[in-house]
């Protein structure tokens, strides 16, 4: 049985991932240069990743992962088609912030 030291961990960290997901899904549209982060199912391939945003939109830049990509478009149904083309997920990339880049990558840290 686990401790209450480390339930409260497991907990908040369940707690701020639903949140985030609920939130992710709210702000799902296009932000306003129209462009959208991408997430793609994790097992996909990062060419089955660009070739199905491409489909959709431009690709303006990859996550911190393979499978997530920021799509944009000047047509109002990106979202519609990011989603036909298999993206499990809709984030507007200006609430993310510095989330998008892999520790790596970001080079102000």
């Amino acid at each position: 049985m686990l401790s209450a030291a480390r339930i409260v961990p497991v907990l908040l960290c369940l707690a701020i991932s639903v949140a985030g997901i609920g939130a992710g899904i709210g702000a799902g549209k296009p932000g306003s240069d129209n462009s959208v982060v991408a997430v793609f199912p994790p097992w996909w391939t990062a060419s089955r990743t660009l070739v199905a945003a491409s489909a959709a939109g431009a690709v303006l830049d990859n996550g911190a992962y393979s499978f997530v990509v920021i799509v944009q478009s000047q047509d109002h149904e990106l979202g519609a088609r990011l989603r036909a083309a298999g993206a499990l997920l809709l984030l507007d990339p200006l609430g993310l912030g510095g989330c998008l880049q892999s520790p790596a990558r970001n080079q102000n840290v």
